[in-house]
């Protein structure tokens, strides 16, 4: 297959961002064929290696119209949106975060993408919920809700002993909801400065 059939083909399947599975499937290449004519479009600059076996269109890439919570979830998964990043899209800091920030239930990674940084915090199982799905630029993106992403964000600030940020805004926040998410860790501290600032 040529580049600029299997260009188009992911364009047309909305598929900016995609694992070497996907395209082998897509082009019919074996797993060597493929995984060689992959790192070739890499050497062209048609793609972009986001990490071991997860590459991206470079154009689009380059032009910013891939969403950086959508690379975030493909990155690694399970993962949602959260913490300072969730923060921020809600509106409940001003301040833009130095990062894309993420939760998922495997361990702690980072990643260093185009000159973004992607930092995937590790959670129980049991506390990996309470995301829902947004669109962005055309893709389903999986991100906290608003009171769990609070609760995410001070869950973190009792692990790393740091202090909230004193912008944070708890406005339109269901307080129940909230209390509720904390009351799955089972964290005294968590739920103790949950009720102190709801």
């Amino acid at each position: 297959m040529k580049w600029i059939d299997f260009g188009e083909k992911l364009l047309r399947l909305n598929l900016p961002v995609f694992t070497l599975r996907e395209a082998l499937r897509l082009s019919g290449f074996e797993y060597d064929t493929g995984r060689m004519q992959i790192s070739r479009w890499v050497r062209m600059r048609y793609l972009a290696r986001l990490k071991n076996g997860l590459y991206a269109l470079k154009g689009p890439l380059d032009r910013g119209e891939i969403s950086e919570y959508y690379i975030a979830n493909r990155l690694y998964s399970p993962s949602y949106v959260s913490l300072e990043s969730a923060l921020n899209f809600y509106n409940l800091i001003p301040e833009v975060a130095f990062a894309v920030t993420s939760i998922s239930s495997k361990p702690t990674r980072r990643f260093m993408v185009e000159q973004t940084s992607y930092i995937h915090r590790s959670v129980q199982p049991r506390f990996f919920t309470g995301y829902v799905i947004e669109k962005q630029r055309g893709h389903s993106v999986r991100i906290a809700e608003k009171e769990k992403a609070v609760v995410d964000y001070l869950y973190f600030t009792i692990v790393d002993k740091t202090n909230p940020l004193e912008r944070l805004s708890l406005k339109g926040l269901n307080r129940k909801k909230a209390r509720d998410y904390a009351a799955l860790v089972k964290e005294a501290k968590l739920m103790s400065l949950i009720q102190s600032l709801c």
